[in-house]
């Protein structure tokens, strides 16, 4: 059995594989020799006052390694490009104690600027294929190109659950596959933004419309912009380093065998670092259950037979919406195949929507007022009462999924799911059925504390007469009870004034 070695001895490269000028410092200790000894990861160094990014794999030896780093940023780059590793042959003055194995480069990183872009220049090819003929170069808005993607790529699983495994009746599946939607708007953001990054702002485009970088279609669908709306301004990042950004990439489908996270490597891969995709309950598309299928990803899995293409290099399409169903937020989804990321939001003024709509009595359709309003959203709570005309609002919402509850004293309590979206308000309006244990609507009674209510909600001292006192908040008499005061009157009225001549005022 094989020894990985704590700590590998290191020497930096530059360009003509001369050792780095000016080289300073090595996640922030000062460099005073040339064999630097480093544990196997993601370190930083700094030389001639300029930081790059370099990764140091493991090794199953303890031969020095070197590696070659890109610290000489390129025309157009926003920030510092690393190159990761290359092995590469030894410098004379390091002992020559064997030959290493020559890798290839891996993705170039970038240093995020402040801002992301508000337009993409994609190339638009024939039938979307890299290979065929460039029809034209479309400038679109940064989110509608996400949307454009979202749908593209994942499109086909607003019909999840309508197969074999899972079912998901009709009217629930939006909500049950939305954070797979919402996964894919911020991993096509994140890599759309890299290739900004690398080809630079004044490219002549961007990135391509082809599954060579990743597929975008005119197409737009409700689902993929709310997940793009939701979402808007999350990238994935370093969670070492948070300005940093690079290449992260996502496939169709591991055959349940499971996903190498970014900063693992690809080339020598350790199967200890493969995150498993299972036990997942099976989620198809009609006759589709593409979770089950091989040759759907990057590369080969090191446990299976040659040929296999099972490995997905980051998130897996179809093990998302697995989780996604099985009730994952699209955080969770992000984090359990993307461990050593975190979502950064880059958006410099946050947008929130609102909520709001009107309670009534779904026989009778008199408004419900003083009814409570529950909602709740990602660990946050807020509660607010339905006004005199039986309206509630709330505002300063976090775009989302929303679960809302309705609560009447004499109803049967409903509840909801609403997506709240960045920059508008949803109208939601609720009929509520009355309970068995009584047939009207009354007042709930005060707020809870620290509750948010509507600016329009009368106070416990100036609350209209017909609700305080806990009565009928409709305001008009029904046919009965103007029968009774016509009787009332037509009886005792001739009573009434008999008893006032005998008994004559004094």
């Amino acid at each position: 059995m094989s020894v990985v070695s704590l700590c590998v001895l290191v020497q930096l490269l530059g360009p003509g594989e001369q050792p780095i000028e000016g080289l300073e410092k090595v996640d922030g200790q000062t460099v005073e020799q040339a064999l630097i000894p480093l544990q196997p990861g993601l370190h930083r160094l700094t030389a001639n006052g300029r930081q790059a990014h370099f990764y140091v794999p493991r090794t199953a030896d303890h031969l020095p390694l070197s590696l070659h780093v890109n610290v000489e940023p390129r025309p157009g780059d926003y920030g510092v490009a690393l190159r990761r590793h290359l092995h590469s042959r030894i410098d004379d003055a390091v002992p020559p104690l064997a030959g290493p194995q020559r890798i290839n480069f891996q993705p170039l990183g970038y240093e995020l600027s402040p801002n992301l872009p508000e337009t993409i220049r994609v190339a638009r090819y024939e039938d979307n294929n890299c290979n065929s003929t460039l029809l034209r170069i479309d400038e679109v808005p940064l989110e509608s190109y996400v949307a454009g993607v979202v749908n593209a790529e994942i499109g086909v699983f607003a019909a999840a659950g309508s197969g074999s495994g899972v079912e998901i009746p009709t009217a629930q599946r939006r909500d049950r596959v939305f954070a797979s939607f919402q996964t894919f708007a911020v991993a096509a953001r994140s890599y759309v933004i890299w290739w900004y990054l690398r080809q630079g702002e004044t490219a002549e485009f961007h990135i391509k419309d082809g599954p060579c970088n990743q597929v975008y279609k005119d197409d737009r669908t409700e689902i993929a912009t709310a997940a793009a709306s939701t979402t808007t301004g999350q990238i994935l990042v370093a969670e070492f380093d948070e300005d940093l950004l690079d290449k992260h990439e996502y496939a169709s489908s591991c055959a349940r065998r499971g996903t190498l996270p970014s900063y693992k490597s690809a080339r020598s891969v350790d199967p200890d670092d493969i995150l498993p995709d299972h036990p997942l309950d099976r989620v198809c598309v009609r006759d589709w259950c593409g979770h089950d299928n091989e040759r759907m990803a990057h590369q080969d899995h090191p446990l299976f037979p040659a040929g296999n293409r099972s490995l997905v290099r980051g998130i897996c399409q179809w093990g998302s919406v697995e989780r996604s169903v099985r009730g994952d937020s699209y955080l969770q989804i992000l984090s359990h195949y993307q461990p050593l990321l975190v979502v950064r939001s880059l958006d410099p003024e946050p947008v929130f929507g609102g909520l709001t709509g009107v309670l009534t009595d779904a026989e009778t359709g008199g408004i419900l007022v003083g009814a409570d309003v529950l909602l709740a959203f990602d660990g946050r709570e807020l509660s607010g009462r339905t006004d005199r005309e039986g309206a509630y609002e709330f505002t300063g919402l976090e775009p989302g999924m929303w679960d809302v509850q309705i609560r009447a004293e004499g109803y049967i309590t409903q509840g909801d799911r609403i997506l709240v979206e960045a920059g508008s308000v949803r109208y939601a309006h609720f009929q509520l059925q009355s309970s068995s244990e009584g047939d009207n609507p009354r007042d709930a009674g005060p707020s809870v504390p620290g509750s948010i209510q509507t600016s329009d909600t009368p106070s416990a001292v100036e609350r209209d007469p017909a609700i305080g006192c806990g009565c009928n908040s409709r305001a008009a008499l029904g046919l009965m009870e103007w029968c009774c005061v016509f009787v009332g009157f037509w009886l005792f009225g001739p009573l009434r004034r008999r008893q006032r001549r005998a008994n004559p005022s004094l």
